[in-house]
């Protein structure tokens, strides 16, 4: 059994990726191999699972959610992120990585994520 965070989830196709501890690849999930509360599943979400190998590669399944992002650093750090390249598409990953630091420090600081 591995652990990790859900980077990316699509609610409305039921498919995202998971951190994988042994790569630095994220791996494919599919809603059909979670049990429990399909809402659950979102950026940042802390989960279990197994992984197999597919028709397509290694993928995630019997995938259960062990802790969400709320207030986490993590979730906080995705939502920002996302919400940077909305905001100004032509941003460099050198200039996102800046500013998304220094939003970092500010809201730890103020203890707004832990």
């Amino acid at each position: 059994m591995y652990e990790g965070r859900i980077t990316r989830f699509d609610q409305a196709d039921g498919y995202g990726f998971v951190s994988y501890p042994d790569s630095d690849d994220d791996l494919f999930i599919h809603v059909n191999d979670f049990s429990g509360d399909r809402k659950l599943l979102r950026d940042g979400a802390l989960v279990e699972f197994e992984v197999v190998e597919g028709d397509r590669g290694l993928h995630a399944v019997d995938i259960s959610v062990v802790g969400s992002s709320e207030g986490s650093l993590f979730g906080f750090q995705l939502e920002v992120t996302e919400a940077l390249i909305r905001a100004a598409p032509t941003i460099t990953a050198e200039q996102l990585d800046q500013v998304r630091v220094a939003i970092m420090e500010i809201a730890t600081a103020h203890g707004w994520v832990s």
